[in-house]
Parts: C-alpha cells; sequence; structure tokens
C-alpha cells in the first residue's frame, strides 16, 4: 500500500490519481496529502490513526518523526504499536529517547514493538560488522 484516501480510508495501491471507491482525487506526493495524513493522525479513529502511522512509516519521510513521536502517547494501544514501527521502519535516531521510555510501558505488546522499533534504528545506524576478510596464506616464492 501506498496510500490511503483520506475521505473514505480505503487502502490505495497508486500513488496519485482519483480514489475507486469514493472517487477523491489522491495525489500522495503533494504537500497537502501530507498535511492531511498529519492532521488524520489527531483526528480520526484509532484504526485509521494506526493506519496514518504505517502509511508513514512506508514513506519514510523524516517530517513525520515529530508526529509519530506523539502518536506514541496515544491512548490506543494500536496506534502506539503502528507509530513505534512507523519510527523504526524511518529509522531517525532522534526517536530513540522517546521509543526507550515506552521500554518500561505497563503492555507487553508496546514494549515489543520498542525494542522491534530499536533494533531496527540501531541496524540502520550500525550495521553488522563485516567478517574479517580471509587472507590467503602467504606464498613463499623462493626456490626450496
Amino acid at each position: 500500500m501506498l496510500a490511503v484516501c483520506i475521505n473514505c480510508w480505503r487502502e490505495l495501491q497508486l500513488e496519485s490519481g482519483r480514489c475507486p471507491q469514493c472517487g477523491a482525487i489522491v495525489d500522495s506526493d503533494s504537500a497537502s496529502y501530507q498535511r492531511l495524513l498529519f492532521w488524520a493522525l489527531k483526528n480520526s479513529q484509532p484504526e485509521h490513526r494506526a493506519e496514518v502511522c504505517r502509511i508513514l512509516g512506508l514513506r519514510g519521510h523524516k517530517e513525520a518523526v515529530s508526529h509519530l513521536v506523539e502518536a506514541v502517547n496515544d491512548h490506543s494501544t494500536c496506534v502506539r504499536i503502528a507509530a513505534l514501527g512507523a519510527l523504526g521502519a524511518i529509522a531517525d535516531e532522534s526517536a530513540i529517547p522517546v521509543i526507550e521510555k515506552v521500554l518500561g510501558s505497563e503492555s507487553i505488546e508496546v514494549q515489543s514493538a520498542a525494542r522491534r522499533a530499536l533494533n531496527e534504528i540501531e541496524s540502520c545506524h550500525n550495521p553488522p560488522a563485516i567478517m574479517a576478510e580471509t587472507r590467503a596464506p602467504e606464498i613463499d616464492h623462493r626456490a626450496r
């Protein structure tokens, strides 16, 4: 899924065009679409807010981080989990302190999502060490 129609909440596989459900014009590359997503993150039903978090994570824009950080404190567990997943996908290190605070959450599901997000961020910024190159044994080229 690349976008969602903010009018009817249908998942869309296209980035731009008309929603096949309600006919609304969707231009997911526009700044106004991004603003609509941020608005919906605060002004819609929990399942829609969670969907918006998922979309923002897929889009990967750093501008979404501050909005997703706010969503980590949402009263709905599904929104909190989706926001943490999106923050992990975007992998912006500025979100680490907020994610670490959630590790003390009362919800095991939220704690698990926070651990996954931290692991994703760390793996993006600290790639695993490449195994040391195995060197071929040196050959003594002197005649024996």
